[in-house]
């Protein structure tokens, strides 16, 4: 009988090699010859995006673009050229925002852009958000998860990092919707699940969905008389 684990106190659980023989971040960068100021521009830079998505999500929050597809299909086609940009924002917004609903603004990506751009601009700005959240976490631990999905969430599926099938279980709630994904992206970022194997669990579980919304842009579901609600 696996024996359950209480929420981290304060950081991530103590990192090793793990399955995957991966140095700890620390020893890596040594190893690399990763320079202070390199360090300070990587986190500059992460700062600046996450402040910018950040910002996206809690203005068209409060200007009720989220509200219906059409909403935000209008406000994206008035940006014209920056539209994109404000979809990909808003993608990597979702995942680290509570509040922002995902699945209108991959839908609205797919009908403004077509199946494959649309795929392409949700996509890259989930993966953003899925990458941010792990840096954050693992970076500032507790603190920020908490901030992240809530503590009340994390105690609620904490329970689920237990055991050798956690890698399962967090490929399959990235795949199904039903699933609170980005709060299990946050629990899996409190443990010492090695960046690559989390990068490659949320890469094939998030592309799934997206290519639901895909399909139904394309007119794939509308032609077999299924709705995607």
């Amino acid at each position: 009988m696996e024996e359950e684990k209480n929420l981290p106190t304060e950081g991530v659980e103590a990192e090793d090699t793990g399955e995957d023989g991966e140095a700890p971040a620390a020893e890596s960068n040594e190893k690399h010859g990763v320079s202070t100021e390199g360090k300070l521009a990587a986190w500059f830079g992460l700062g600046l995006t996450i402040v910018v998505c950040v910002g996206v999500g809690i203005m068209i929050m409060r200007l009720g673009v989220l509200e219906s597809v059409e909403r935000i299909r209008g406000w994206v086609t008035a940006l014209g050229p920056f539209g994109p940009i404000a979809v990909y924002a808003a993608q990597v917004a979702q995942v680290i925002l509570r509040f922002v609903p995902g699945g209108v603004t991959c839908t609205a990506s797919v009908l403004i852009y077509g199946p494959v751009w649309g795929f392409v601009i949700s996509y890259a700005g989930l993966l953003t958000g899925c990458v941010l959240v792990y840096l954050l976490v693992h970076k500032y631990g507790i603190r920020i998860a908490e901030r992240l999905a809530g503590r009340e969430n994390l105690e609620k599926y904490w329970k689920w990092t237990s055991g050798r099938r956690f890698d399962v279980i967090f490929l399959v709630t990235a795949i199904l919707p039903a699933f609170p994904d980005d709060i299990i992206c946050v629990a899996a970022s409190l443990t010492k699940i090695s960046f690559k194997k989390y990068f490659i669990i949320c890469a094939l579980g998030r592309s799934f969905g997206l290519i639901l919304y895909s399909l139904a842009g394309a007119g794939v579901f509308a032609w077999l008389g299924i709705g995607l609600g």
